[in-house]
């Protein structure tokens, strides 16, 4: 697992441990460890955002994954759709997303930004 253009500065596994996200950059990095994986494998490249990534998390349930950014922006993913590389949601928040944090049943998500401010999107 290398050839990052940058240093990886958020990671999250989903809840069954079979992917893990990464980023440092503006893309999302999706490695699968079904199989032998994920040596030896190509991993899925996700992208929307046009700064870094500050902070990936999984829902609890499922294979939803949101995406934060240095400029706001947060995107939201399914790895189980059949066209992996786009977004299923997008939305802003006011500064830097610091971290974001899915409701337990997977149907809101939260931001926390750098000022402080916190944004609740209903999924």
């Amino acid at each position: 697992m290398s050839g990052y253009p940058f240093k990886p500065s958020a990671l999250a596994f989903d809840q069954s441990g079979t992917y893990l996200a990464t980023g440092g950059s503006e893309t999302v990095t999706i490695w699968s460890f079904e199989g032998e994986g994920p040596e030896g494998t190509t991993p899925l490249i996700l992208s929307h955002h046009r700064e870094p990534l500050t902070s990936l998390t999984f829902s609890k349930q499922g294979t939803n994954l949101a995406s934060g950014a240095r400029d706001g922006s947060v995107a939201l993913w399914n790895l189980d759709s059949t066209d992996n590389s786009k977004t299923v949601g997008k939305a802003e928040a006011a500064d830097t997303i610091a971290n974001l944090y899915w409701r337990p049943d997977g149907r809101a998500l939260a931001s926390l930004d750098r000022q402080g401010g916190v944004t609740v999107w209903r999924i």
